[in-house]
């Protein structure tokens, strides 16, 4: 799928000016099953936007074991570490298998989020998209036998 046509699809993009800015700054990434997009307390300076693939993320426990928080399924799905633009990671997000991400630099987007409702209204929606997935991942693990939760990841 074209950058632009993922945009607007995908994402809602319909303002052309944010469209364009956008397109301006966007680069499309492949990571290889294992390699991490965004690792825990590093401050995420892209935005990523799952294209194809799958990924996870995890966080350690107390005695140094991973806990998976969260999956990246769906085409338009933020890779999400934290809620802030520029802050630090709270979790790590792995690729579980090959996965094309479209990358956005914070710094590209910061300084028009706060005066532009448009691009206010796709970051917000981008929360929205990454807290709903994050709720559903939680309950289904909480919830479930290993085999349910095998079965509802499937």
């Amino acid at each position: 799928m074209h950058i632009a046509q993922f945009y607007r699809e995908v994402l809602g993009v319909t303002d052309e000016s944010i469209l364009e800015l956008l397109m301006e700054n966007s680069k499309l990434i492949v990571f290889e099953k294992g390699q991490h997009l965004i690792h825990a307390d590093e401050v995420a300076t892209e935005l990523y936007f799952l294209m194809e693939g799958l990924f996870r993320g995890f966080f350690l426990d107390a005695k140094g074991r991973e806990v998976t928080d969260c999956f990246g399924v769906a085409p338009g799905t933020p890779a999400l570490s934290c809620a802030e633009l520029l802050a630090p990671s709270s979790i790590t997000i792995e690729a579980m298998e090959r996965t094309a991400v479209l990358a956005l630099p914070a710094y590209a987007l910061y300084p028009y989020l706060h005066n532009n409702l448009n691009l206010m209204r796709i970051y917000n929606q981008m929360l929205w998209v990454s807290l709903k997935g994050h709720w559903e991942n939680k309950m289904a693990m909480v919830q479930y036998s290993a085999m349910e939760r095998y079965q509802w990841f499937l």
